[in-house]
């Protein structure tokens, strides 16, 4: 089990997935909030400062792709929080597609709970930044 809570923010728009990663999450003792749609996520990271964003690739108004463009372009800390793609639709390629895309890293739906556990081991042994200002590097593979 992690050693520190992080602040979380969980962006996907199926109801029943989303509350099984913040469940998940909050067994991890991590301090976790959720949003449905891509626009939401980009003014919430403008907002709270977000340890990490777990964002489903297919949701509607802005997809998880064009989220991560628009945090990538911004200015100040949000563009350097690290992003996760989550996807129930894995093809070969994809984790390489959504590195390419700007985001850090890649689970598949159904989320496996040892692959989300090992993903927050890794965000808790990242140095907690001083400030808003965010000093994250690409993470190895979870898995």
């Amino acid at each position: 089990m992690p050693s520190e809570q992080r602040r979380i923010l969980v962006d996907d728009d199926n109801p029943a997935s989303q509350c099984l990663i913040e469940t998940l999450l909050r067994r991890n003792q991590q301090q976790v909030s959720g949003m449905t749609n891509g626009a939401e996520a980009v003014r919430g990271l403008m907002t709270i400062p977000y340890d990490l964003l777990l964002l489903d690739v297919h949701m509607p108004e802005m997809d998880g792709i064009e989220a991560t463009q628009a945090i990538r372009a911004a200015n100040g800390p949000i563009r350097k929080v690290p992003i996760t793609a989550l996807a129930d639709d894995a093809l070969s390629g994809d984790r390489e597609r959504f590195i390419a895309a700007g985001m850090d890293d890649y689970l598949p739906k159904p989320i496996d709970p040892k692959a989300l556990a090992a993903l927050i081991e890794w965000l808790c042994a990242l140095p907690r930044p001083r400030s808003r200002r965010r000093q994250w590097h690409t993470p190895a593979k979870h898995r």
